[in-house]
């Protein structure tokens, strides 16, 4: 976990500013589901700067909202938000993914932080303990994340359909049928599987590029190269002066077998 925790301690800033903002769309969902499922208490794992928690907490009748995360970067700007009056949130930075199993909610609530996990099975035995309900996002096919697509070719250098169709673990596994058959094997079914759409726009490629430009990401071209490769990629999407694109993501409802 340190190494991701490092990582995402080093992105916290940049993530904030740049697409904390534009998961809008998915943090609303998630709430109006947790709302739906009249949730008390949501235990929201890798919150990162404080999301889906802190809208969970705004939007609906949830009474308290335990947040975690492993990285202390990502979590200094919880610590910050206003708590609307009469609710409850309690921030907790894991050193390890076992740290959550002595929790208990109704419902167990991240957004997109479950396909980084290298551990995913055991995460999700984890999450079995500690609430009968899973309320997630995940991205859908690589073809309709444009922006995330583009991070990546970019900062790694020429990333081909092959490598994210088979190496990319933030794509390659989720598809529906394959999220599906990952949470049947955990023992959980699909109570609903919905897509979200995320439009987003950028002035500029240096805008997108932003968040990662300290980050480990870049492994293959310098800064320079980077940018010039998302701007040539960005070119390819779009025309004029604005860089519009829309992404789609799926937030579903995962229910315990009994």
């Amino acid at each position: 976990m340190s190494e991701t925790q490092n990582e995402w301690d080093i992105m916290a800033n940049k993530y904030n500013k740049v697409f904390r903002p534009r998961f809008v769309p998915v943090y609303n969902e998630i709430a109006r589901l947790v709302a739906v499922n009249n949730c008390e208490t949501v235990l929201d794992f890798a919150t990162g700067p404080g999301e889906p928690a802190l809208t969970i907490l705004e939007q609906t009748a949830t009474n308290k909202v335990i947040a975690c995360d492993g990285s202390a970067g990502m979590l200094q700007y919880l610590k910050k938000a206003i708590v609307p009056e009469g609710k409850e949130l309690q921030i907790q930075h894991l050193c390890n993914d076992k740290d959550i199993q002595h929790l208990r909610s109704d419902v167990v609530t991240c957004s997109f932080g479950i396909m980084y996990n290298s551990n995913l099975a055991n995460l999700l035995a984890l999450f079995k303990t500690c609430a009968p309900l899973l309320v997630c996002s995940v991205w859908a096919h690589h073809s309709t994340v444009p922006f995330l697509r583009i991070v990546k070719s970019a900062s790694s250098g020429t990333l081909t359909d092959q490598y994210f169709e088979t190496e990319d673990a933030s794509f390659s596994l989720w598809n529906r049928d394959k999220m599906e058959a990952i949470l049947k094997a955990a023992g959980y079914e699909i109570a609903e599987y919905n897509l979200v759409e995320l439009p987003m726009e950028f002035a500029s490629p240096k805008d997108l590029m932003e968040f990662c430009e300290d980050s480990e990401w870049f492994t293959g071209p310098s800064k320079e190269e980077a940018l010039a490769r998302a701007k040539a990629l960005m070119q390819e999407y779009f025309e004029g002066t604005s860089y519009k694109m829309n992404n789609h993501a799926y937030v579903f409802v995962a229910k315990k077998m009994e």
